[in-house]
């Protein structure tokens, strides 16, 4: 009897640790990171991984792509695109966006 109000407890305790570093976990997945971004002729051209790092709100980027929202004209005069690496829920993913096109992550 003694042993078991003993065990109780920390079998509780294991329990509730158990359940808090689940939804650790789980939040943690749902994080939108961005890895490398790119805009310009054929997604090469000016690095805009910090510019969009800085958009995203709760872990959602959502805006349409083009020289104003991309800080700048890498190639005039020419069709351009957003190359977006990312990572969400644990999986590395991309994207390509043409200029004037929404981007929307997840």
């Amino acid at each position: 009897m003694r042993i078991t109000r003993l065990i109780s407890p920390a079998i509780a305790l294991l329990v509730l640790a158990t359940c808090v570093s689940f939804n650790q976990l789980q939040a943690a997945e749902r994080v939108l990171h961005i890895n490398h971004a790119a805009y310009g002729k054929e997604g090469k051209g000016k690095d805009v991984t910090q510019r969009l790092r800085a958009m995203v709100r709760d872990n959602r980027l959502d805006i349409e792509v083009n020289n104003d929202t991309m800080g700048g004209d890498p190639n005039e005069h020419t069709k351009k695109t957003l190359k977006v690496d990312y990572t969400y829920m644990g999986r590395r993913q991309s994207k390509v966006v043409n200029e004037h096109d929404r981007l929307q992550l997840p």
